[in-house]
């Protein structure tokens, strides 16, 4: 399926110093996987001592990535 930044996410990763292939490469291979609300989903990988999160929808066949960040391992790991 084609992935597809949106404006808001390609500001945010540049932004957030957070590479492309990384957000590709959590988006296919998460190792963790949410639905949540207005039918987005997040998806998470880590990355050596990071976890990156990323909010996608699925549109007409693409993966639209809405944003992407890093998570605060700390507060990640205490609701597990």
């Amino acid at each position: 399926m084609k992935i597809v930044f949106s404006e808001h996410a390609l500001i945010r990763i540049r932004e957030r110093k957070i590479s492309k292939l990384e957000v590709y490469a959590t988006i296919q291979n998460p190792q963790n996987k949410d639905e949540t609300y207005r039918e987005r989903i997040l998806v998470r990988r880590n990355f050596g001592p990071k976890m990156l999160e990323a909010v996608i929808r699925i549109e007409g066949g693409c993966i639209i990535v809405v944003s992407a960040y890093y998570l605060d391992r700390r507060i990640y790991e205490s609701k597990i």
